[in-house]
C-alpha cells in the first residue's frame, strides 16, 4: 500500500482557494443584491413619477375645467370669445388638431406649479355654443407622461320650478306690492290647491301662504348663491335671443305683426288643429287698446304647439300689464290620470311632435341668413314653451303648458274661475318679482321639469353651467 503524503503548504493552498471562491459567491451576492436595490430605487423612482405627473396633470384638468366654466359664464362676446381673448390666460387655436367639425385650443399651464408644466387642451364642437367640452391635461415628471379628462356638458345652472332673478327685498307680506318689489310671493287657501313640485330660488325673498312648497332658497342676492340676471325688459338679447326666434318664425311663415293676424289664425286652432313651430306675435303699444285675450277671441284657448313668443313692440314700459283671460295651451298634457296631490303622477307634453315638418325649428335654416350669424336650432336644443321681452301678461284663465316660461318682468298668474286648473311643467323664469294667486276652489300647479330645462337655448350660453359628466 502506497500512502500518499501532503505538505502543510499545500493544505494552505487549499484553504485559501475555499476561502477565494466562497468570497467570490459573496461578492457575486452582494452584487446582485445590489442591482436588486439600485433596480427598486428605480423602479420606485418611476412609479412616484408616473404618481407626480397624474396629480399634476389632474389638477391641470382641474384648472382648465375652472377655466372653461369662467369662459361659460362670463357672458360678453360668447365662449370662444372669452376663451381666447378675456380670460386672463387665454387660449390659442391649435390648428393640426382642429378641423371643420371639432375645434382644439391649449395654453401651457405654469401656476401654481413650480419647476413644472402642463399642456391644456380644450376640444369642442365647432358651434358657437358647443353642448359638450373635453379638458385634457399633460404633464411630464422626469421621463414619465400622464394626461387627465375632463368631461363635461352644459346645462342650465339653476334647477327649480319658480326661478327669480330679481334684487328683492327684505318683505315679510304676501301682497301684489310685495311681489312687484322683486320678490316671489305665492298665495293659496285652504279652498283649493297650490302645490310647487321642485323649489323656489329667488335674489330676493320667498313668501308664501296657505300652499305647498318643497323647498325654498331665497334671499340669494349678494350671496354665494346669487342667481345671475340676464332680464333686460325690450332689449332682444335677454336670457333668450329673441332675434333669433322671430327669425324661425319669419322662415316658416308664424310671425303675427299685428294682433289681428294673429287673432285670426289662433281664433281658428285648436287642440286638434294648433299653431306649430316658434309662434311670434308682434303687440304693438299703438294697439294696446285692440288687444283682447279673452274667450271670445280665442273660443278654443290659445293652442300652439311648440314655442309662443310676445313681442313687446313701440315703447312699452315694463310696467304696462295686458291681461289674458282666454285658455292657454301650449305642449299641453293629458291631466284626466293627474293625481293633484301625487306629483309622481305629473304628466308632460314636452317635446312637442310636430305633425307639418315646414314648421319644426330644427328643419328652418337661418344659420344662411347673411349678418346674422344665427345658430341653427338643433334636435337636442330645448326650446322654451312661452316668453315676451317686455312689459306684464297677467294670466286669469285655464292654463297647461309644457316647457320653461320666461319673462324679463314683473310676473303674475292668477287663478280668477273656481274649477280652473292653471298647470305648469317645466319652470317659471321672472326677472321683476312673481305673484302667483288663488284662493278658490281652483288647482295651481307648478313642477319642475329637468328635461325640459337642461339644454334650453339660451342666448349666449347666458344662464347656463357646465357640468363634470366624466372624468379619468
Amino acid at each position: 500500500m502506497k500512502i500518499l503524503a501532503f505538505r502543510k503548504q499545500d493544505r494552505r493552498g487549499s484553504a485559501m482557494l475555499g476561502y477565494l471562491f466562497i468570497a467570490l459567491i459573496i461578492m457575486a451576492t452582494v452584487a446582485a443584491l445590489g442591482t436588486l436595490v439600485v433596480q427598486n430605487l428605480n423602479f420606485a423612482q418611476r412609479r412616484q413619477n408616473i404618481v407626480n405627473a397624474r396629480q399634476v396633470a389632474q389638477a391641470g384638468a382641474a384648472i382648465c375645467a375652472r377655466e372653461v366654466e369662467q369662459a361659460f359664464t362670463n357672458g360678453g362676446g360668447g365662449f370662444v370669445s372669452n376663451l381666447t381673448t378675456t380670460l386672463p390666460r387665454v387660449y390659442a387655436v391649435n390648428s393640426a388638431l382642429s378641423s371643420a367639425s371639432q375645434l382644439v385650443y391649449e395654453r401651457t399651464i405654469t401656476d401654481p406649479f413650480t419647476n413644472q408644466t402642463i399642456l391644456a387642451q380644450v376640444w369642442i364642437t365647432n358651434s358657437p355654443s358647443p353642448r359638450k367640452v373635453k379638458c385634457l391635461a399633460k404633464a411630464t415628471v422626469g421621463q414619465t407622461s400622464q394626461s387627465s379628462e375632463i368631461n363635461m356638458e352644459t346645462v342650465l345652472g339653476v334647477a327649480a320650478a319658480i326661478i327669480s332673478t330679481a334684487q328683492g327685498d327684505l318683505t315679510t307680506g304676501t301682497s301684489k306690492s310685495d311681489a312687484q318689489n322683486g320678490n316671489v310671493v305665492v298665495v293659496g287657501s285652504s279652498k283649493g290647491l297650490v302645490k310647487v313640485d321642485g323649489g323656489i330660488d329667488g335674489n330676493g325673498t320667498v313668501n308664501t301662504n296657505a300652499c305647498s312648497v318643497d323647498s325654498v332658497n331665497g334671499n340669494l342676492y349678494a350671496s354665494a348663491g346669487q342667481l345671475p340676471d340676464y332680464t333686460n325688459p325690450g332689449s332682444p338679447k335677454q336670457l333668450f335671443d329673441f332675434s333669433r326666434y322671430i327669425a324661425v318664425a319669419d322662415l316658416s311663415g308664424n310671425h303675427y305683426t299685428n294682433f289681428a293676424s294673429f287673432a285670426a289664425a289662433a281664433k281658428v286652432a285648436s287642440k286638434a288643429a294648433p299653431l306649430q313651430g316658434i309662434v311670434v306675435v308682434d303687440f304693438n303699444l299703438a294697439e294696446k287698446s285692440k288687444i283682447s285675450l279673452d274667450p271670445a277671441t280665442f273660443p278654443n284657448g290659445i293652442c300652439v304647439l311648440g314655442t309662443l313668443v310676445v313681442n313687446y313692440v313701440g315703447g312699452w314700459s315694463p310696467g304696462d300689464k295686458v291681461i289674458n283671460t282666454a285658455d292657454m295651451y301650449i305642449n299641453w298634457a293629458d291631466l284626466s290620470k293627474m293625481n293633484p296631490n301625487d306629483p309622481s303622477t305629473y304628466p308632460t307634453g314636452y317635446p312637442p311632435t310636430y305633425t307639418n315638418p315646414a314648421k319644426n325649428p330644427v328643419l328652418i335654416d337661418i344659420a344662411s341668413i347673411p349678418g346674422k350669424g344665427f345658430a341653427n336650432f338643433t334636435a337636442s336644443d330645448d326650446l322654451p314653451a312661452y316668453m315676451y321681452n317686455n312689459a306684464i301678461l297677467d294670466m286669469h284663465g285655464n292654463i297647461n303648458v309644457c316647457g320653461a316660461v320666461y319673462s324679463p318682468c314683473y310676473m303674475e298668474i292668477e287663478n280668477k274661475q273656481a274649477g280652473q286648473i292653471q298647470y305648469f311643467k317645466g319652470a317659471i323664469i321672472g326677472g321683476g318679482g312673481i305673484y302667483i294667486d288663488n284662493v278658490l276652489t281652483a288647482t295651481n300647479i307648478i313642477s319642475y321639469d329637468a328635461k325640459a330645462l337642461r339644454n334650453l337655448a339660451t342666448s349666449a350660453n347666458n344662464a347656463k353651467a357646465v357640468k363634470v359628466t366624466y372624468y379619468r
